[in-house]
Formats: structure tokens, C-alpha cells, sequence
């Protein structure tokens, strides 16, 4: 019994009283008017009908309690939402009117009535009083007013229209009254219920004078109300937006439990279900983020999501007023707005603030907006001609727990492990595997957390291990496809290494700041590494960018703290056995980053300063800084003979580094920016170098680099008009994988003839790795 009622929700069992003791009040005092009118009909109440008269008014009154009891609890878990409505004052007044009625009855005219009786025969012959009869009235009246309250609560009626309403009332009840007791009272007593009845006449007329002012606002507002739902609609279709843009000012207005919009981060929802059933969380009419993160941390969970009505939206206009740096400090990135006060305080000199920072944001931080910079987003811009309600979250995985489930299309077993390719379904939070050899679905893993990001596989071919963007790390045994179990390891993680000995795998985070070691076999955490150090003078902790392993070590980019660690995991503790500073000048951030195939070089994207830093593995010195193309992005690398090939986010240009002297022979230009670049170093004799365009005009297009002459020898378009991006060779390396996350298809290209051999339909791929490959190149 105890376990039932401590599973109960208190809003419900106030709702459930609440709706009694209304409902019981109500049907009462009708029944005791009743009962008084035919028990009166001779002038005559009896002691068994004056019984029934009091035991009707008696289970009025306990209805009255059981109402005000519930009444009191339910605005205590709603006070603010119902103090700013004016109806509710209105019945306020009207409970507290029908609260002393009650009693008055109760205590003066019931002891008159049995006073009389009893003074009499045993036929009760009574005279009573006008004054009960008004009693009855105001019961009646009140009880039926206090219904209709709960009727009209989501509607915008005034005070002292409901006021006046319900005096109006008073005063056709009364005027009913006196005419069906027209010849139970004597003179005096219609003469006071004719006095009564005109006194509720005027009181009525004077509370509708009061509401005339209030009620033409309401007009005013309405028309406004009705214009801008028409600008909206007109923004809709111009922008072709699926939700409209609210201000504050229009969520302020749905500020009751009845009708409850409310924000969180910069969307707006339809909150009354929930609010009803945790409305210490969704206070009606406001910004409810602070309060919805303390059951969920991070994002917005994907039952709230089914409730989203719109976004909150700021003109352009609105964020140029906010241009004081480190004081308050808007700005747009990618038609988003943000509130970059805190962020301007620590970097004053990135930040354009009240204007539009997409250009230099994407050239310092490379594609897409941080997690860490989205936590600051306030809104949109109003005037966005981008279709904003696409970018709904697809929702953020519950942080307690995650439950990935296996999806065969074929017989278990019947592939070889080496020949996968792994494809990452980004929205969709899935992976998807194909068989190389035969480009035929294998079969999916389904929800491995939000936007799954890396993967790493074990040096026989049996386990993978996938990282997402909110933390979790999922191992799938590839003989079987089966989830083997998710451990979440940060909250905003992107990188992932596994030692050649498959004895420890490492996670890089960006929230927070640290690189997590795991047991492969367990997913037990055997140690945390904070990333935290000092760059000019103040204490910073840092993102982990690109995270290799070579051998028993880990070697990690730190992109805030322009710094690469190495981790020896063969010694206690996992020390950081080495730390590399003022990489690139300090010109934030560091990024992603790869071995030689021989291992002996690292290579890390330096994206503020232009550059790529080489590392040598054997002895951990550095080898020199080479000037590359704007924003450089290593990807997973790509090598020919003794070029590497090194591509930019900022300009369309590969910049071709000759390792034996560490220095650029050539610069290939394309069409736009570029992500990555893929060769086969497992066939030296093959001489094609595979690029993309990720960026620009043409996104659409994949380049065939000749090695031999660093020229462009073909042009590609796997899916016209649509991104494509993330060359990846089968193992034998006779076919290409080329994903198209807007075009939402894998393309397969032979790999020397450059046609296309099949195409496959996936959801949302954004990247994709060849299991037997991964494996024998270093440092994947």
C-alpha cells in the first residue's frame, strides 16, 4: 500500500479532490434548493424534510472543504502560473462569497429553521425567512460559477467581466426566485428580494462599466495577436521553415497549467502535459532550461521533442545591441545566435560581437558548431531564409543508460570480419555494415548514442568500438553483429585509439576536458586524464582533439592548449611520458591528426596557424612546422610514396609535403574546401590519391588525385547537388566508399576505373571504415 501511493503523483491526487469535492458541492447544494422548493410548497417543512434539507447542505459544506483543501495544494505546485491570470482572482472572491454563505446557513439559518419546528406542531409550520431563500441563490450560483471557472481557465476573461457575470447572475436568480416563492412570502419578503434582485442589477452593470476598458485591450490585443499569426504564416511560406519564431513576449502569455508554453535552450514547447505532471520543472510562460537540466543534463530528450511548437527568434537588428565585449556579447554563427559574454571574457580578440562571426568561427574551428559553443545558443535569426526546424535534435540519448540493438539482414556469420565496412549513420544513431566484396547490407546496430563519431576494431577483426558525441562507448563483436555493452565515458566525446596489443582503448573528450582509459574486454574505466594546463598565463582545460596510438602509447592533440601529450600505458599509472607546448604559436586549435604508414612521423592539424607540427615517434622530437593551406584538416590521412597530402577547410587547396624534407612541393587546388583524403598504402604500387569537396559550391564533387604527377585526373559527383565526403577502399582496395549524408546514399566506385558499381541507401552516413584496413594501418 505504501509502494502504490508513494508511486502516486501529488498533482493528480490534488486534481482527483479538487474534482470531488466540486462535483459533490455542486450536486448537493442543487439538491438541497430542490428539496427546500418542494418541502416549502405548503408552507410546511416537516422534521424528516428539514433532516434532508441539513444533511444537503452538510455534504455541501464538506464539498466546500474537500474543494478548498485540494485548491490550496494545487496553487502551491502552480502559485506563479494562476497569480497572473485575472480570472482567478475573480474566483477567488466568488469561493470566499460561497464560503461565508455556507456557514451562515450552517450556523444562523439552520438552528432558526429547527428552532421553528420544534416550536410548533409536529407538522413543522413554518415561516422563514427571504434571507434564506438569498442564501440558497448565492449557493447555487456560486457553485455553478465556480464550474464554469474551470471551464473558461484557458480562456484571456477579465476580472470584472467574470464578475460581472456572475452578479448578473445573482440578479436573474434572484428574479426567479421571487417569482416561484410569490406566494410563500408575505409583503415585506418580496420586498426584499425585489431589493436584493436590483441590487445585483446594479453591481452587475457597475463591474461590466469596469470590464469595458479591459475588454477593448483584449480586442486591441487580439487583433495584434491575429496580425502577427499572419506575418508568421507569411514567414513560413517565404522561408519555408516547418515552425513559426516566438518572442518572449508571446510564450509570457501562455502562463497557465491549462494552457503552458514554455523555452528550453531555444525552442519552445507545448508544455501542458508535462507541466502538469512536474510543474516544479515547467513554471508556464518562461525559460524552464536551468530547472529541465536537472533531469536531463544534456540536449533535449526525444519525448519532449514530440512537443516542440516553434523557436525563439531575434532580428539582426536585436543582436547588434549586444557589442560589448566580455560585457554582453551576441553574436551569429551559421544563422544561430549565441550569448558569447563568458567566451569573450577568455578570448577577446576572436569574438565579433553583435555581428555575423560564420566566416571566422568555421575558419578557426573547421566544420559544423561546437558542443561547447552550442550551450551558448540563445535563438535564431528571425529573418534565417535556412529551413531552422530540420535541425531538430534528433535527441539525446538518455544518460542513464543505452540499449543498442542488433538488426541481421543475412544468416549470423556468414561474412569474414575484414571485408566490413562500417558505416556510421549519424542522425539516425546507427551503424551500418556491408559486405566489401559484395556491397550488400549485413545488417545494423540501432542506437549507439547521439551522432556517432569514431570506431576503433581490435587487431583480430572480433570486437569494434564506437564512440558518440554525448559519451557512450559501444563494443559490437563483429562475428556476430552483436551489442556486447555501453559504458558512457564523457559528455561530449569525439576521439578514440586502441594499443597494437588491444590492451587498453582511450576515449578524448571535450566535456569534460580528459581522456578516459578504458579495458577493452570489461569497459571498466581504469583512469582518468584530466587535459588541464596553462596558455598565456591562465589555467585552461582543454578539448582532446586527434587520438592515435602507436605501439603501447597514446599520443593526443590538446586543441585548446595547442599541446600534444603521449601516454605510455605500459608503465603504472599511464603516465604522460611526454608534452609538447606552443604548437603552431599558440594559434588554437590543434585538430585531428595521423601516423606515416611506417609509423615513424605523427602529424597534427595546426588550424590556427596554417600549419601541420611532425613529430617523430621514435625519439618524441619534434620535427618542424610546414605551412599548408587555411585551416588544414589531416582526416584519417593520406600518403603516396614520400607525399603526404594534407587538405583545408578554409580555401580549395591540397597541399602535397614531401616527407623526406618536410617541405610543400606542391599545392593542388579544388574547387572549395575539402575534409579528407584517402589512399590505399597497403598497395604502394597503387597511384591514386582520393579527395572531396565538402564545402563551397561544389560540395558535390570527389577528385582523383594521379600521385605520380600530383594533378587532378578525374572529377566525380556521386550524388549531383548533394555532400559527399570520406573516400574509404574496401580491404582489397578494388572499390571506393563514398558517403552522402543530404543525399542519404553510399556510393562504390571501382577503384581504377572510376565507374560506379552499385549504390546503397542509407540513413544520414557521414562516415565509413573498412575493418581489415583499420587494422593493419598504424595509428587507426
Amino acid at each position: 500500500m505504501i509502494e502504490i501511493f508513494s508511486n502516486l503523483d501529488i498533482h493528480f491526487v490534488y486534481l482527483f479532490i479538487f474534482t470531488l469535492g466540486l462535483s459533490f458541492g455542486t450536486g448537493a447544494a442543487l439538491l438541497g434548493n430542490i428539496l427546500f422548493y418542494t418541502a416549502t410548497e405548503d408552507r410546511k417543512i416537516t422534521k424528516d424534510e428539514f433532516a434532508m434539507i441539513r444533511r444537503a447542505r452538510q455534504a455541501a459544506l464538506f464539498g466546500l472543504l474537500l474543494y478548498a483543501f485540494a485548491g490550496i495544494g494545487l496553487f502551491t505546485l502552480a502559485y506563479e502560473s494562476m497569480l497572473g491570470l485575472e480570472i482567478f482572482y475573480a474566483s477567488m472572491v466568488v469561493a470566499a462569497i460561497l464560503t461565508v454563505n455556507a456557514l451562515v446557513f450552517h450556523y444562523r439559518h439552520l438552528p432558526e429553521l429547527e428552532r421553528q419546528i420544534a416550536a410548533f406542531d409536529e407538522k413543522g409550520i413554518v415561516s422563514y425567512s427571504p434571507f434564506v431563500l438569498l442564501s440558497e441563490v448565492v449557493s447555487i450560483v456560486s457553485w455553478i460559477f465556480l464550474n464554469l471557472y474551470h471551464s473558461m481557465h484557458r480562456s484571456d476573461v477579465g476580472f470584472w467581466f467574470f464578475i460581472a457575470m456572475y452578479v448578473f447572475t445573482l440578479f436573474a436568480a434572484t428574479c426567479a426566485t421571487r417569482f416561484l416563492f410569490r406566494k410563500r412570502l408575505d409583503g415585506n419578503g418580496l420586498k426584499v428580494m425585489r431589493a436584493f434582485g436590483m441590487g445585483f442589477l446594479l453591481l452587475s452593470i457597475i463591474a461590466a462599466a469596469l470590464a469595458s476598458p479591459a475588454t477593448g485591450q483584449r480586442s486591441s490585443d487580439e487583433e495584434k495577436e491575429h496580425t502577427h499569426k499572419q506575418n508568421k504564416v507569411t514567414q513560413e511560406e517565404s522561408t519555408g521553415t516547418a515552425l513559426p519564431v516566438y518572442t518572449f513576449d508571446e510564450v509570457r502569455q501562455h502562463n497557465t497549467i491549462e494552457d503552458c508554453w514554455v523555452v528550453i535552450d531555444d525552442m519552445v514547447f507545448d508544455a501542458q502535459a508535462a507541466a502538469k505532471r512536474y510543474p516544479e520543472i515547467y513554471t508556464c510562460g518562461s525559460d524552464v532550461t536551468k530547472a529541465y537540466r536537472t533531469v536531463v543534463p544534456e540536449g533535449v530528450s526525444k519525448r519532449m521533442m514530440k512537443y516542440q511548437i516553434g523557436y525563439i527568434g531575434y532580428t539582426r537588428d536585436e543582436v547588434a545591441q549586444h557589442n560589448k565585449n566580455k560585457e554582453d556579447c551576441w553574436l551569429i554563427i551559421d544563422e544561430f545566435v549565441f550569448d558569447a559574454t563568458k567566451e569573450s571574457k577568455l578570448h577577446p580578440a576572436a569574438f565579433g560581437c553583435g555581428g555575423d562571426a560564420t566566416e571566422n568561427y568555421h575558419k578557426n574551428h573547421g566544420e559544423g558548431i561546437s558542443n561547447k559553443m552550442m550551450r551558448y545558443k540563445i535563438g535564431r535569426v528571425a529573418e534565417a531564409q535556412k529551413e531552422a526546424a530540420a535541425e531538430i535534435s534528433s535527441g539525446v540519448n538518455d544518460n542513464t543508460s543505452l540499449t543498442p540493438v542488433r538488426e541481421l539482414y543475412v544468416d549470423e556469420g556468414s561474412w569474414d570480419t575484414r571485408e566490413l565496412m562500417a558505416v556510421v549513420e549519424k542522425d539516425a544513431e546507427n551503424v551500418l555494415f556491408i559486405d566489401g566484396k559484395t556491397h550488400k547490407k549485413i545488417g545494423r546496430v540501432r542506437n549507439v548514442g547521439y551522432q556517432p563519431h569514431t570506431s576503433v576494431f581490435t587487431p583480430d577483426g572480433k570486437y569494434m568500438y564506437i564512440i558518440a558525441r554525448n559519451g557512450w562507448l559501444t563494443k559490437i563483436d563483429l562475428a556476430t553483429l552483436k551489442p556486447q555493452g555501453s559504458v558512457r565515458v564523457g559528455e561530449n566525446s569525439r576521439g578514440t585509439a586502441l594499443t597494437d596489443n588491444g590492451k587498453y582503448l582511450a576515449v578524448g573528450n571535450y566535456e569534460p576536458g580528459n581522456i578516459v582509459i578504458v579495458d577493452p574486454k570489461t569497459l571498466q574505466v581504469l583512469k582518468v586524464i584530466p587535459t588541464v594546463g596553462e596558455i598565456n598565463g591562465k589555467e585552461v582545460e582543454s578539448r582532446v582533439g586527434g587520438l592515435v596510438e602507436k605501439g603501447d602509447t597514446f599520443i593526443a592533440a590538446l586543441k585548446d592548449l595547442n599541446s600534444v601529450w603521449v601516454i605510455d600505458t605500459e608503465r603504472k599509472g599511464f603516465p604522460v611520458i611526454e608534452k609538447h607546448w606552443n604548437i603552431g604559436d599558440n594559434e588554437t586549435p590543434l585538430h585531428d591528426a595521423f601516423l606515416t604508414p611506417d609509423g615513424k612521423f605523427y602529424i597534427v592539424a595546426s588550424m590556427g596557424s596554417d600549419t601541420v607540427w611532425v613529430m617523430d615517434t621514435e625519439t618524441w622530437k619534434p620535427v618542424g612546422e610546414i605551412k599548408t593551406g587555411k585551416t588544414p584538416h589531416t582526416g584519417p590521412g593520406a600518403t603516396w610514396g614520400n607525399f603526404v597530402y594534407v587538405p583545408a577547410l578554409g580555401e580549395g587547396l591540397i597541399t602535397v609535403i614531401d616527407r623526406t624534407t618536410w617541405k610543400p612541393v606542391k599545392y593542388i587546388k579544388t574547387a572549395g574546401p575539402g575534409l579528407f583524403v584517402r589512399s590505399f598504402p597497403e598497395n604502394p604500387d597503387y597511384p591514386y590519391v582520393w579527395a572531396e569537396t565538402a564545402f563551397g559550391d561544389y560540395h558535390d564533387e570527389v577528385y582523383v588525385i594521379d600521385a605520380r604527377t600530383n594533378e587532378i585526373a578525374k572529377t566525380l559527383r556521386p550524388v549531383p547537388g548533394e555532400s559527399s565526403w570520406h573516400p574509404e577502399f574496401t580491404n582489397d582496395g578494388k572499390y571506393v566508399y563514398v558517403v552522402s549524408q543530404t543525399g542519404n546514399q553510399i556510393v562504390v566506385y571501382d577503384a581504377n576505373t572510376f565507374e560506379v558499381v552499385s549504390r546503397i541507401d542509407a540513413d544520414t552516413p557521414s562516415a565509413v571504415s573498412n575493418v581489415g584496413n583499420r587494422i593493419e594501418e598504424i595509428g587507426l
